[in-house]
Parts: structure tokens; C-alpha cells; sequence
């Protein structure tokens, strides 16, 4: 039997020879919650299959963090989900999936490729993207003329932590970018390895300013260009003013029906004498 096994190998060490791989490019970017295959190929095998009791696979991260493994049969997933298919294995497919991507799998990823008795390896890298949730503390928003309000630009949930945050006022006049009266808080880390941070905008219009829209503008990594987020602002007239103008007006009814009544009342008792 050993004889055998000898010659077995023998054979496929002279139909296989020496290999290459072919590794998936670099840096490869993908989002947070995505399903990934790192391409890893082998290329210049003689052989029309791969005996998988003289295969071996290892996916490394970092160059110290174990990923997967596959010697003989056995697969370790030391990444909960990693899988290579034994079908594609025997193809010389060792490309490795990685469902549900996380930020904490981002790194430099090393496959080695073991064919007795020659090895290959290769090395890339794996970026992974979050795209942050914006909102705005209003949509709309209404300060009486000569008072203060404010806005708030909140940015959750993003990775990697360069992002910058804008606000730019919109008039009737056309746009510019608002350099005071604003202000944006550090950068916190959050649980899930990703960042979040808002800003705030203080606002104190006049009349002029009634219907001016006020945008948050965010740059990140994950968007193409830039995303916006606007609030329409309103300047109503003071409500006392209106309260004013009532008074004054039923006063002077009130005034003009008594002095109606005394002249009423006055051509009677001359008419009576």
C-alpha cells in the first residue's frame, strides 16, 4: 500500500510542478454587511483536477490572524461563516467567502497554497466601507425675528473616521458657505468599530431671512462626491404685534360707538326743549 501511495505522489508531483496564484486586486473596498470572495486562483497546473489528500490552504490576516484552513479534507473556520468549496478546490479555485463583511475583517490578507511538494502565495489587501445615516433636527424650522434657534447635523454609523461636515446657507440671492456660528463636536468611536459626530448651527435671522434654507453638507469616503441635508427656515412677525393692532382697533370702536350714543343722545334733549 505504501507503494502505492508513493507512486501516487510521485505522479503528481511530475504532472503538477511548479505554480502560481492569482490574487484578488488591491485594495479591494467593500461595504459593512456584504458578502465577499477573495479570488485566489491557482494558475500553471499541468493537472486536470487536484487531489485534495496532497492540497493544502491557508488564509491568513494581518500575517498573524488565522482566517481558514484546509489540509486533507479538514477546513478550520477560525473566521465564524469563511468557506471554500471542495468542488472549486479541485479546480484550483481557493478563493474564500466571507459573509456578512465586518469592519474588524478590514486588513492585509495572505492565501497560501500548498500542492506537494511545492507551495504559492500571495498577498492583498481588504478595505471595508460604512456609509454614515444623516439626519437633521428639523426639517423646517421657525425663529421669531431677533431670537436665536439652532440646528443640528447628525452623522452615525461611518468608517473610516476621515469625514468632514459644511453648512452652507441658501438665499434668494444664491449660496455661501456659513464659517461661524457653527460648531462640530470630536469624533466618537463607537461599539461596532464605526464613528459618529454632529454638528450644530446657531441661527439668528431677521425678517430678510424668511424662507432661506440651511444645508448640511458631508463628505465621506463612500460617497461619490458629497450628500445634503437641508432645513427651511421661517421668520414670522412677532404675534404681539398683531395683538397690538386688535387692541387699538376695538378701542377705537369702542371709542367712536360711545361718542355716536352722546351725539345721538345730545340732539335728543335739544329736540325735546
Amino acid at each position: 500500500m505504501k507503494i502505492l501511495t508513493l507512486c501516487g505522489i510521485v505522479s503528481l508531483i511530475s504532472a503538477s510542478g511548479a505554480f502560481n496564484l492569482e490574487i484578488f486586486p488591491s485594495p479591494l473596498t467593500v461595504f459593512v454587511n456584504e458578502d465577499v470572495s477573495l479570488k485566489c486562483k491557482v494558475t500553471d497546473f499541468a493537472g486536470a483536477e487536484i487531489d485534495l489528500d496532497k492540497l493544502g490552504v491557508k488564509w491568513t490576516r494581518n500575517k498573524e490572524t488565522a482566517v481558514f484552513s484546509y489540509e486533507t479534507g479538514n477546513q478550520v473556520q477560525n473566521r465564524p461563516g469563511a468557506y471554500i468549496s471542495e468542488p472549486d478546490l479541485k479546480r484550483g479555485n481557493a478563493s474564500l467567502r466571507l459573509p456578512k463583511v465586518q469592519i474588524a475583517d478590514e486588513g492585509r490578507y495572505t492565501c497560501t497554497v500548498f500542492i506537494v511538494p511545492e507551495s504559492a502565495e500571495q498577498t492583498s489587501i481588504m478595505k471595508v466601507l460604512a456609509r454614515p445615516n444623516i439626519s437633521i433636527s428639523s426639517h423646517s424650522i421657525t425663529i421669531l425675528n431677533g431670537s436665536e434657534g439652532s440646528l443640528t447635523c447628525n452623522v452615525n454609523g461611518f468608517y473610516p473616521q476621515q469625514l468632514e461636515i459644511s453648512w452652507v446657507k441658501m438665499t434668494k440671492l444664491g449660496s455661501e458657505v456659513v464659517s461661524s456660528d457653527c460648531y462640530t463636536n470630536q469624533v466618537v468611536a463607537n461599539s461596532d468599530n464605526t464613528f459618529s459626530v454632529h454638528s450644530q448651527l446657531k441661527i439668528q435671522p431677521t425678517f430678510n431671512n424668511n424662507g432661506d434654507k440651511y444645508r448640511c453638507v458631508v463628505r465621506h469616503l463612500t460617497f461619490p462626491d458629497y450628500f445634503t441635508i437641508e432645513s427651511t427656515l421661517t421668520v414670522p412677525e412677532p404675534r404681539n404685534h398683531y395683538v397690538i393692532v386688535a387692541s387699538i382697533i376695538c378701542i377705537l370702536a369702542v371709542v367712536s360707538a360711545s361718542f355716536i350714543r352722546y351725539v345721538v343722545k345730545l340732539r335728543g334733549d335739544s329736540s325735546v326743549k
